[in-house]
C-alpha cells in the first residue's frame, strides 16, 4: 500500500487523475510480452507504442520518494 498511497496523495496534491484496472493474465498479452522481454513480440502486439520513455517529473519522484509523506499518509 506504499505506493497507491504516495501516488493518491501526489494526484491530489499536483491536481490530476488515475485509474487501473486488473487485466488476467491470460488476457494482457501486451504486458506479458514486456515482463518477459520479448522485444519483437511486443512490438507486434503495440506497434503503436513509443520508442522511448516518457520520463517523470522530477517534483513527482521526491514526493514519491520523500520520509515525511509517509506521515502524512
Amino acid at each position: 500500500m506504499h505506493l497507491p498511497s504516495h501516488l493518491l496523495f501526489s494526484a491530489a496534491s499536483f491536481q490530476f487523475t488515475f485509474s487501473s484496472a486488473h487485466i488476467p493474465g491470460i488476457e494482457n498479452s501486451i504486458a506479458d510480452a514486456l515482463s518477459r522481454f520479448h522485444w519483437q513480440e511486443f512490438r507486434r502486439l503495440a506497434p503503436d507504442a513509443v520508442v522511448y520513455p516518457t520520463s517523470t517529473p522530477e517534483h513527482l519522484l521526491q514526493n514519491l520518494s520523500d520520509p515525511l509523506l509517509e506521515l502524512q499518509c
